[in-house]
């Protein structure tokens, strides 16, 4: 009996909760619900959404309701209005010493005529701005215009100093109205979210500002039961969380707060290290995960000395051979770009982020154990190319897992453990070469085959991480979601603020989505289309069979084709600074003998790069070690640069430096055979090129791609951005011995100096800052357009380093482009 009542009960609040939602329908919609519905239908038709700041009338003649060619149309007027003030103070300069002369007063007092001018613009506005309230704007621009229009003609004419300065004195009063009420204008014409375009600096919204603590309070409370919370999470602690979501830093202000809580949330901004277990073993996965990736790539590289000739290839003088120990060491990154990246969101979408990583682990173990066993080369092939789809599946997922479960102001230091621990992984692929290179007869096999080992902890150990609340908020599953928020954040109210405030962004992050496709298809999102639970266009956005149309719309849909863009730069930039071929520059076989020139691979030939350069094998190995660990150790500093410097920073100080190092080595080729200093030199700057890439575009592209696309377009905007990577991988792997040929050795690493520059350029202008933001708060990062982003950055950026690191001006000031509300 009293299950039943308790069944009522929850049935009664069920019903409350519903019917608060019916009534305030979405976090944005609340003030809308009191307007006539032929006040609401109208504003759908119009703007196709009610969440409007402010709501306009129903009015067409209303400036909020204007066609967007007036608005545009009537700001371009007040601009020129504005850009008035300045020009007529500013274009009476030139002809001082005429006024001078025909007026026959001093220069210095003709130049008082614009000293009144500027003092009469500061004082003026005081007068316009009142009488705008009491009669309107446009009457006062009208009466501006003429005013100004005819003291000028007064100036022209004036045929005393007196005369003249009254003049100008009344000129600089007619026109200052777009110093008083210019930004009105844009208030008055442009929603909130829309204003911060046409001022000149995008808002980071917190959309949680405008609500009052009563509105805040209700609507947790309907959002606690309507998705079967209130077994789950305490209702206090639950409205806790979101006032602590709502007040951003300012959460001292807050006087429920326990000392626990209070030093938790400061923690979370200044200790890196203090996070629960739960987190270090999602950490742990990701550095395996990212360990198995390094050495799978390299477990090619000393068996490439071996297994060619054990299958009778010849590598060295045969042509077709060559292509051969091209295509196979190529196999896996052409099946990770084909095959394996794209089935990892399907993966996903089933079976979650353990799952994907579990199924990419059980191939990348069985491939390599096949591998060591193959009697041909086409036997290798077949092998190399199932650990490709490991390999692509992995690296689409784990990133994005990381990402996904790490606090917003760390994220950067531990996604980039992907990066760093691939690194690891490479230097740990050379151990084991170098471990069993003198094993007679087999030890190629062993190379292959070693890679087997980070698998198996792998596998074991993914089982025991928590799954991605996010992942679990996409499936619908809240109180799942939190669970993996207990387990991953230090106290429960952060679990608390976390799910509540990832719910109400990716509420919006969908609504805006939904939005705009619905836009682009030629409709409007209906009033049943107000939360993601209830969208059917951003539901469906989120399953399988929508696969392909969320792929079209990672080019179609505005913020997701900027944060396809911004990633794909920076993945592109990865194999467009050169290091998957720094040591493709062959050192020709005439180092040697003098005979046909051979081209070789670094990363997945470096071993035999040396050897062609008189080296024994011992000291390849040794050679390809030293790279493994340099790539290793120099990528430490980024752990905390990543999230204090940033990903663009980081990029834009390095590439340079890699640039300068590949042109360097590349001109070492110029040094005469015999010398024993060349092959010391290139070996210096391409270790120096290592140096700059580990801290830069080592961690950076994996880190940027796993956070810049939204939840419903993450693991396929993932899964295009490291497809893009290894694709470009596989080509350079396999066409740049013959470019390499055709160029000679200083032309390849100037090609790929020049490409350094390029890829500086393409992210200077190309990819926005996204250190120390939620995931969700990046959809306010990628709404500015990239056409203002590229403006910014040449209008404002550009002149603002020549005089801080140029002209050496320490106190130069740059506008941000972004400004923060939370």
């Amino acid at each position: 009996m009293a299950g039943t009542v308790d069944d009522e009960k929850a049935g009664e609040d069920r019903k409350e909760a519903m019917q608060a939602l019916a009534h305030h329908s979405t976090l944005l919609d609340d003030g809308a619900a009191h307007l006539p519905p032929e006040h609401r239908e109208y504003l759908l038709q119009r703007h196709g959404t009610l969440a409007l700041d402010p709501l306009p009338s129903a009015d067409p003649a209303d400036p909020y309701n204007w066609p967007s060619w007036k608005k545009n149309a009537n700001l371009v007027l007040v601009a020129f209005h504005a850009m008035m003030t300045t020009f007529i103070a500013a274009g009476i300069i030139p002809a001082f010493e005429a006024i001078s002369e025909d007026l026959g007063c001093s220069l210095q007092r003709a130049s008082y005529l614009t000293s009144m001018q500027i003092a009469v613009l500061g004082y003026a506005p005081l007068f316009w701005k009142p009488v705008s309230y009491r009669y309107g704007r446009r009457p006062v621009w009208l009466l501006s215009t003429v005013g100004a229009a005819v003291c000028n003609v007064g100036c022209a004419v004036s045929h005393s100093y007196a005369a003249m300065a009254a003049c100008r004195c009344l000129v600089s009063f007619f026109i200052s109205p777009a110093i008083a009420i210019g930004s009105g204008v844009v208030v008055e014409t442009f929603f909130k979210k829309d204003r911060g375009r046409h001022m000149g600096v995008w808002t980071i919204e917190n959309p949680l500002d405008n609500l009052t603590l009563e509105e805040l309070e209700e609507q947790v409370a309907a959002f606690r039961l309507k998705y079967g919370l209130a077994n789950f999470v305490d209702e206090e602690l639950l409205q806790k969380g979101a006032r602590v979501a709502q007040s951003g830093r300012t959460f001292e202000a807050i006087e429920e707060l326990t000392p626990e809580e209070l030093q938790a949330l400061r923690d979370e901004h200044t200790r890196l290290f203090k996070q629960p277990p739960a987190f270090w073993i999602t950490i742990c996965c990701t550095c395996i995960a990212a360990a198995l990736q390094g050495w799978d790539q390299t477990g090619s590289n000393g068996a490439n000395l071996e297994w060619p000739a054990a299958f009778d290839l010849n590598p060295n003088t045969v042509t077709g051979d060559v292509w051969i120990l091209g295509v196979v060491n190529a196999a896996p990154y052409f099946a990770a770009s084909m095959l394996g990246c794209w089935i990892s969101d399907p993966l996903n979408n089933y079976t979650g982020r353990r799952g994907t990583i579990f199924f990419s682990a059980v191939f990348c173990f069985s491939s390599v154990i096949g591998a060591a066993f193959t009697q041909n080369w086409v036997q290798l092939f077949f092998c190399r190319c199932l650990l490709g789809i490991g390999m692509g599946s992995k690296a689409a997922t784990v990133p994005v897992y990381a990402a996904e479960n790490s606090p917003a102001f760390f994220r950067g230091s531990f996604v980039m453990s992907w990066q760093l621990w691939v690194a690891f992984g490479i230097f740990l692929g050379f151990s084991a070469n170098l471990a069993v290179y003198q094993v007679p007869r087999i030890g190629w096999r062993l190379q292959l085959g070693s890679a087997f080992i980070p698998a198996i902890p792998l596998l074991i150990l993914i089982w025991w991480a928590p799954e991605s609340p996010r992942w679990y908020i996409k499936k619908n599953c809240y109180p799942q979601a939190y669970n993996s928020l207990l387990r991953l954040r230090n106290v429960p109210l952060q679990a608390a603020r976390d799910l509540y405030y990832m719910h109400v962004q990716i509420e919006l992050e969908n609504r805006m989505l939904a939005a705009e496709q619905a836009a682009r298809d030629g409709r409007r999102p209906g009033e049943e289309e107000a939360t993601v639970s209830r969208t059917p266009v951003a539901r469906d956005l989120y399953k399988a069979k929508m696969y392909v149309r969320r792929f079209v719309q990672l080019f179609t849909i505005a913020r997701v084709r900027r944060a396809t863009l911004a990633s794909t730069t920076v993945m592109l930039a990865q194999q467009m600074c050169g290091i998957n071929v720094s040591f493709l520059a062959q050192l020709r076989r005439r180092l040697r003998s003098g005979g046909a020139n051979a081209s070789k691979i670094v990363i997945f030939y470096s071993a035999t790069l040396f050897v062609d350069a008189k080296a024994d094998t011992r000291t390849a190995l040794l050679v390809s070690w030293g790279f493994g660990l340099a790539n290793f150790v120099f990528a430490l500093p980024a752990v905390h640069q990543i999230d204090t410097l940033g990903r663009r920073t980081l990029l834009l100080i390095t590439f340079p430096g890699m640039a300068l190092t590949l042109l360097a080595a590349g001109f070492c080729f110029y040094i005469p055979d015999t010398n024993e200093a060349r092959l010391d030199l290139i070996t210096f700057f391409l270790f120096l090129f290592a140096v700059f890439y580990s801290p830069g575009e080592g961690p950076v592209p994996f880190t940027y791609s796993s956070e810049a696309f939204p939840l419903s377009h993450r693991e396929v905007g993932m899964s295009w951005a490291v497809a893009t990577n290894l694709f470009w991988a596989a080509i350079l792997n396999t066409v740049f011995p013959r470019l390499t040929d055709a160029l000679g050795n200083t032309g390849a690493l100037g090609l790929f100096a020049g490409l350094n520059v390029l890829a500086f350029v393409m992210i200077f202008l190309w990819v926005p800052e996204t250190k120390q933001r939620t995931l969700e708060e990046l959809d306010s990062i990628f709404k500015a357009s990239t056409r203002k982003h590229m403006r910014y950055q040449v209008t404002v950026t550009l002149p603002w380093l020549w005089k801080r690191y140029v002209l050496l001006q320490k106190g130069a000031e740059r506008e941000s482009f972004y400004v923060s509300r939370r």
